[in-house]
């Protein structure tokens, strides 16, 4: 599993959270202000599913995440967004596949969402948890 945070402590307890729930987890370097530094971890690595904590939606970290979709780079992998604003997150990436859950959350409720991005990659519609 890929984790991208733009924050670097995030990114840490993000993935020890997901660690101690029982993923593999592979942190990816986010430092980029490109999503093109990330395509080259995900061949290497082959995660099956990537969370990306995405705040604010018009940010930083939402540039490189939408054109990282766009290059189709994600195609085959399941994507959990993480979102402060999740019926924003939603519309705005309402054309990739892409599963949306709100934060705050909940262990249960990210590894419910980590699950339904795994077993549906190929979701027309983004899900709003």
């Amino acid at each position: 599993m890929g984790v991208v945070d733009a924050d670097k402590d995030g990114q840490c307890l993000l993935s020890a959270t997901l660690f101690v729930l029982g993923c593999r987890v592979v942190p990816l370097d986010c430092q980029a202000d490109s999503g093109g530094a990330i395509g080259p971890q995900l061949k290497a690595n082959e995660p099956e599913v990537v969370v990306w904590r995405l705040a604010p939606v018009h940010g930083p970290a939402g540039g490189p995440l939408l054109s990282l979709l766009a290059s189709r780079a994600l195609v085959g992998i399941g994507v959990v967004v993480l979102s402060t604003s999740p019926v924003e997150t939603a519309d705005l990436l309402r054309d990739h596949h892409v599963h949306v859950l709100a934060s705050p959350f909940t262990a249960v409720a990210l590894m419910g969402a980590v699950r339904d991005a795994h077993a549906a990659r190929a979701r027309s519609t983004p899900v709003v948890a």
